[in-house]
């Protein structure tokens, strides 16, 4: 008999998390699922994968609910907790009011439902797992269940809340599972149990990034690209300066940033202060499909990753891997969990945060002074991806992990 899974997510399908699709499509060979989610993105077109997934095995929390049929349904909640479930209920809202999840209480009938049929949850960033493990805490829910911690889940959500939001979380989650070893040690410092953690890659279907073929590059003009929601943390602001320190050395560079968010009024007007948004592109969201002919079309990937001012960061951004499989020179900053992808000197540059004038010199420098160890790099970052960042093997990994985590809970 597949095991089988429920996977609780803030918003389902969605553009820019289509590594959690990937990441389901690909397990989906070893284990029978379900989609809980809060709603679905409205915004977006169409996502061509997500029409993979039975529509029956996805379901969505109820919306719109009136303030009377809230307190209805979280009075309901209560009146099953069982008496120890109530004495923490107690203990709780003394010893962590920051771990108390009201939402838990409005939606546990939902979640006791899908429980029913599978044999654990995988919740998919921190902030959901919250919610499980409150009902964990009250002894309303017994089902295992696994918690992945993916950026702003250990960043800017914990900068606002402070680790007490995951108290009861750090207690109850059978698992956790952070994207890289940067939020593993952040984990271990903040007392979550070390045993209880499993650093597991975010993976990306490296078969849709076929690298591109070796020729010499064309310049100018000097082709970079960004690829990213338009968010303080992906660090635009720095490529649109990398891309003006450029330009003013007469290099004629060009700058195609892909993505959606606040920030775009934002980074033209920068653009266009500096005197460059001639040679600044903005392009909406593409799919997926579109994604490997852009980047084979680049001279540099930029991620020049900051921490916000809410103190959110970055784990480490997929686009990076796709850049890096289809053969894109990248340059990275030294933030997060970026090390443990881009490798200075042996997978890609690494420049500290918020420099973008060093990465804007190592630009200069390959320009200039080409060698083979560019062509080394590129050749070194596509096997290291092949390696360590494949959808298939990922997946069998994790299906290793659940069958691990059940059978050490029957023995």
């Amino acid at each position: 008999m597949q095991l089988r899974i429920c996977y609780l997510l803030h918003t389902f399908p969605k553009l820019s998390e289509t590594f959690i699709l990937n990441e389901i499509l690909s397990i989906s060979k070893y284990v029978d699922f379900y989609i809980l989610a809060d709603k679905k993105e409205t915004n977006n077109r169409d996502i061509p994968d997500a029409r993979q997934i039975d529509r029956e095995r996805i379901m969505y929390l109820p919306q719109n609910l009136s303030t009377w049929r809230k307190i209805c349904r979280i009075a309901a909640t209560i009146s099953k907790i069982p008496f120890p479930g109530l004495i923490n209920l107690c203990l709780g809202a003394f010893l962590y009011p920051a771990g108390i999840s009201i939402q838990a209480l409005i939606f546990y009938k939902e979640l006791k439902i899908i429980e029913g049929k599978i044999d654990i949850f995988h919740c998919e960033f921190a902030t959901y797992g919250r919610h499980l493990a409150f009902l964990h805490y009250l002894h309303l829910l017994k089902k295992p269940f696994v918690t992945a911690f993916r950026g702003n889940d250990i960043s800017g959500y914990v900068t606002k809340h402070g680790w007490k939001a995951y108290k009861i979380l750090f207690k109850e989650s059978a698992a956790f599972l952070p994207i890289c070893y940067y939020f593993a040690r952040l984990l271990i410092k903040n007392e979550c149990q070390a045993n209880k953690i499993i650093t597991h890659r975010s993976p990306i279907n490296i078969s849709q990034f076929k690298k591109r073929k070796n020729k010499p590059p064309e310049y100018p003009p000097v082709k970079l690209i960004c690829i990213g929601r338009l968010y303080p943390k992906k660090g635009l602001h720095l490529a649109i300066q990398c891309t003006a320190e450029l330009f003013s050395d007469g290099l004629k560079p060009t700058l195609e940033i892909i993505g959606r968010g606040p920030e775009k009024e934002r980074l033209k007007g920068l653009a266009a202060f500096l005197g460059i948004e001639s040679i600044v592109t903005f392009t909406d969201s593409l799919e997926n499909s579109k994604i490997p002919g852009k980047l084979a079309e680049a001279d540099f990937f930029l991620s020049l990753n900051c921490t916000g001012k809410n103190g959110d960061k970055e784990g480490i951004p997929n686009t990076i891997k796709e850049a890096m499989a289809v053969g894109v020179p990248v340059i990275a900053a030294r933030h997060s969990g970026i090390p443990e992808l881009v490798i200075h000197g042996q997978t890609g540059f690494l420049v500290p945060e918020n420099d973008y004038q060093k990465a804007a010199e190592i630009i200069k420098t390959i320009i200039h002074t080409p060698d083979e160890s560019t062509a080394y790099i590129i050749e070194n970052a596509r096997r290291h991806i092949e390696t360590h960042y494949d959808m298939n093997i990922l997946s069998h990994e994790l299906y290793h992990i659940y069958k691990n985590l059940l059978t050490d809970m029957l023995f």
